[in-house]
């Protein structure tokens, strides 16, 4: 596989299109959900409290286990030498805690869907704002790998290549 040099410009852009289309699938799975759910016969009573207690218990588990998870990568990242290799490793850090986010927003709306229970869609829709606490910018970028100014200058420069991308 080769490589392609990518701008500051550029790669702000696909982290910001990266986060937007998560969002996106959240939100529009959430509204359907939403809309589409009817209340449904009685559920076995031993499977709906099985959920009551793993809904909650995934939600909880993913917020601290992203924040932990991200705070490590993050410490690991700001011994990487070179602003490329930082910026390369960020996002991948980035995708992993957006997945961690949103895979149990996905799962409380699929039991939303199953048990009509609005404790579940309440619980993906707290798991949205968080989410959404967490957009990517520049100088979030900035801070949480703590560059030095010459790298700082670089991701302020639109046109400065501070990253690569694998091309196919």
């Amino acid at each position: 596989m080769r490589t392609q040099a990518q701008s500051s410009k550029e790669y702000f852009k696909n982290m910001s299109i990266l986060y937007r289309m998560l969002l996106i699938t959240q939100f529009v799975f959430f509204t359907a959900a939403y809309f589409l759910t009817e209340k449904t016969e009685q559920m076995d009573a031993t499977f709906h409290l099985f959920l009551k207690f793993l809904i909650p218990s995934l939600v909880l588990a993913s917020i601290f286990g992203s924040n932990i998870y991200f705070k490590k990568q993050l410490s690991k990242l700001k011994q990487d030498n070179s602003l490329k290799d930082k910026l390369t490793d960020y996002i991948t850090a980035l995708v992993v805690k957006y997945a961690l986010l949103e895979v149990p927003a996905i799962i409380a709306i699929v039991a939303y869907f199953i048990s009509a229970d609005w404790l579940f869609l309440g619980l993906a829709g707290t798991m949205i704002i968080i989410f959404l606490l967490h957009k990517p910018s520049q100088s979030k970028t900035i801070s949480e790998l703590s560059l030095n100014p010459e790298e700082k200058r670089k991701v302020l420069d639109p046109k400065a290549m501070v990253s690569e991308i694998k091309i196919r």
